[in-house]
């Protein structure tokens, strides 16, 4: 359960802390969303 929450804990230091990578998963994020939206029209 610790490295659990080590390692969710560096993403999250990782997201603050470096506005490129911020956007960069953002994006992805976004990406993924959309992505889940077509898939849910199209049912």
């Amino acid at each position: 359960m610790i490295n659990h929450i080590d390692s969710n804990f560096e993403v999250f230091k990782e997201y603050n802390d470096n506005p490129e990578f911020k956007a960069f998963l953002a994006g992805q994020m976004f990406k993924i969303l959309i992505n889940d939206i077509g898939k849910f029209k199209s049912l």
